[in-house]
């Protein structure tokens, strides 16, 4: 004798495959079995069977939205129109983060990271989009899986580089028509220009001060190499 197809037990807990429910509805599917737990379709053949699901838990457990082959814990999939969104995360709550978090395998310790929008009552990034870790870095990858940005959990910033030693770290070519650097204290749009024996200046025109009483600190050139300036070095009257 098989199984009860369909079964209601004394506690009023429905059964479907199973004889021994255990919440209100449970859906139980035989050993290698891969008909559908539950499928919720929008269109059906002749015999029957769904030909496009709105819902479908397969027999895996993996849960489609819009999809009758999930590939994960949840696939949602469909044809949009302009202005819809497959998924929609909204805290109603003016004070609230519309927030997406992200935790270890183990849970242990709260979330690792997150990403969301802060509504304009939120004590932080109000009214902002963003990107926030619990002091682990964040990293930007486009290229299996190599890294070409991150943003260190010191703050420091890298672009080329995973250990960024300043602010900005950029390992390789930086090209730029002006690069202005400024500060509450400094008296010069560059503090310090150093270059060493392994950098190079090419096309390099000009250092100026953007102030009228600033002075340069130093321009530097370090190492055991030769120095040289193809087109030599002009100072501009009023220096000194």
């Amino acid at each position: 004798v098989g199984l009860p197809r369909f079964t209601i037990n004394d506690s009023g807990l429905v059964g479907i495959g199973t004889s021994t429910p255990f919440a209100k509805l449970t859906l139980q599917g035989t050993y290698g079995n891969q008909t559908p737990l539950l499928d919720v379709a929008s269109s059906t053949n002749a015999s029957g069977s769904a030909t496009s699901s709105l819902f479908r838990i397969a027999a895996n457990g993996n849960v489609g939205i819009g999809s009758s082959s999930p590939l994960a814990k949840l696939s949602v999939s469909g044809s949009l129109n302009s202005g819809e969104y497959p998924m929609i995360i909204q805290k109603l709550n003016s004070t609230g983060y519309s927030e997406m978090a992200f935790f270890s395998n183990t849970g242990a310790g709260g979330e690792s990271g997150s990403i969301g929008y802060a509504n304009t009552g939120a004590s932080l990034f109000t009214n902002q989009v963003f990107l926030s870790s619990a002091g682990k870095d964040i990293v930007f990858s486009v290229n299996s899986g190599a890294v070409q940005a991150m943003l260190a959990s010191t703050g420091n910033f890298g672009i080329g580089t995973t250990s960024p030693y300043s602010m900005l770290s950029v390992a390789g070519q930086v090209v730029g028509q002006n690069f202005v650097a400024t500060s509450t204290t400094a008296v010069s749009s560059f503090q310090q220009l150093l270059a060493n024996a392994s950098t190079t200046l090419q096309n390099f025109t000009g250092l100026r001060s953007t102030t009228t009483n600033a002075t340069t600190t130093s321009f530097a050139v370090t190492g055991s190499a030769t120095s040289t300036f193809a087109s030599g070095i002009q100072i501009s009257s009023g220096c000194f």
